[in-house]
């Protein structure tokens, strides 16, 4: 351990330090969570004990939300301000990245094992394609990201990435309210905190990063690198063009919601408390390929759609 806190040690020791701190603390976190937790659950958690573990998981996560952000982000300015644009791509990471880097590894581990030794538990909870997009992600970013810092190749994008990660906290608290189905003022806070967050982190800041691509010596850059090394390079667009895609998927949510709120009495957000009992058992007869009974002008109609 000494050589962990020895100042003139390589800046991946930092990493080292701060993955095995990260996946300690996010462990126990979970560990914790997992033990104390039982007066938080929503009501159904007594049929649904796989949903357990996935709270657990998510209470952990809320770590790199928190302090991977908080080095990424001094450690990427650093990096703007002192490295050439044109061969950002090929600069070392500073010792603030490997911090961030070593706590957002943790949790791609963390969560990739614990997911994978109670596969069975997560598929229940998360539904199966939700849980393989979540398993590969994690496996392709613990592995990635580390390779990419290695070799001095597109740390910036890596670090950009690990700073948007702070939308993930008004992402998280807002599943632990709709678990518990809770609306009014304060879910609402929640969702714009997380619509603006999102919005700047992920969405915003793709401005500069395309200004950025303009600025890069690409002949210099392809040539410093490997085959092997500028095929990964393109794999850098996925997690743009998902972040664009979750948008559309918010963008809608957010027309639905505030369509909604303008229909019932009131005709504002704040005096929508979600839908009736009523409302969500015709919803899911309808979903069900049910047909239901509705009212128009007190008269009772039936809806079908052959």
């Amino acid at each position: 351990m000494a050589l962990l806190w020895y100042e003139g040690a390589p800046p991946y020791i930092r990493g080292v330090e701060s993955f095995f701190v990260a996946l300690t603390c996010q462990a126990s976190l979970a560990g914790i969570s997992f033990l104390v937790s039982e007066p938080l659950y929503p009501k159904n958690y007594a049929t649904k004990p796989a949903h357990k573990k996935l709270w657990a998981t998510t209470v952990a996560s809320l770590i790199p939300a928190i302090f991977a952000p908080f080095f990424a982000a001094p450690g990427l300015t650093q990096l703007l301000r002192e490295a050439d644009l044109s061969t950002i791509l090929l600069v070392e990471a500073n010792p603030y990245l490997w911090k961030a880097l070593g706590v957002s590894t943790a949790h791609f581990w963390f969560d990739f094992l614990v997911m994978a030794i109670y596969f069975d538990e997560f598929i229940l909870a998360m539904k199966k394609p939700l849980f393989l997009q979540m398993m590969f992600h994690h496996l392709a970013s613990g592995l990635l990201w580390p390779y990419a810092f290695l070799t001095h190749k597109c740390i910036c994008p890596v670090a950009y990435f690990m700073c948007t990660e702070a939308s993930n906290i008004f992402l998280n608290i807002r599943w632990f309210f709709a678990e518990h189905g809770i609306q009014g003022n304060l879910r609402m806070a929640i969702d714009v905190a997380f619509f603006i967050s999102f919005s700047l982190l992920r969405i915003l800041s793709l401005l500069p990063a395309l200004y950025l691509t303009t600025r890069i010596d690409w002949p210099l850059y392809f040539e410093e690198s490997s085959l092997f090394q500028v095929f990964l390079t393109f794999f850098l667009l996925v997690p743009f063009c998902l972040n664009l895609f979750w948008y559309k998927i918010i963008i809608k949510s957010a027309r639905k919601a505030l369509f909604t709120a303008s229909s019932v009495p009131g005709g504002t957000a704040k005096n929508y408390e979600g839908p009736t009992t009523i409302e969500k058992r015709n919803y899911n007869n309808a979903s069900n390929g049910q047909h239901y009974p509705r009212r128009s002008n007190g008269k009772r109609h039936y809806n079908c759609d052959d």
